[in-house]
């Protein structure tokens, strides 16, 4: 090069970069979403869909009524409680995956209800669940992930 003559700067290449940071995120993702799979008691995806009948529903959401889910292994467990938080009692429904005949739920202790699942059944699966007390009835469909045998 000559003296006086404009030197041309090289530019940066930016692409490599950026390809090594996305398909580090994209491994980071991968192991997380591994990982949460295979957390027990997390398997029912709590926001999945949840739907209410409309007469019900009024009055479910006004006494405060609350449930939570778990499912351990194949045994399927939900929790009422009332406005304060007390056990909910008399209450009664049905877990129904699809195609399969509804299972229903058994009141082990005050508030406290569960289902046992085929021991035969693996991997995700949609199911409904009804819940029903004086007048008010909660339906939630659910994504459960079950374990293998």
């Amino acid at each position: 090069m000559s003296p006086g003559m404009p030197t041309r700067s090289r530019k940066y290449n930016f692409w490599p970069p950026l390809l090594v940071a996305l398909g580090l995120l994209f491994v980071v993702l991968v192991v997380w979403s591994l990982q949460r799979a295979q957390v027990p008691g997390r398997a029912v995806a709590a926001g999945y869909a949840t739907q209410m009948s409309p007469a019900g529903a009024i009055v479910w959401e006004q006494r405060g009524w609350t449930s939570s889910l778990t499912l351990d292994r194949h045994l399927f467990r939900c929790e009422l409680r009332d406005g304060r938080g007390q056990p909910l009692s008399g209450a009664h429904g049905h877990l129904q995956l699809a195609g399969t005949t509804p299972l229903p739920l058994v009141e082990t202790a005050p508030g406290n209800y569960q289902a046992q699942l085929p021991t035969a059944l693996a991997g995700a699966h949609v199911a409904q669940l009804t819940l029903a007390r004086d007048g008010a009835q909660q339906i939630r469909n659910l994504q459960l992930q079950l374990a293998g045998p």
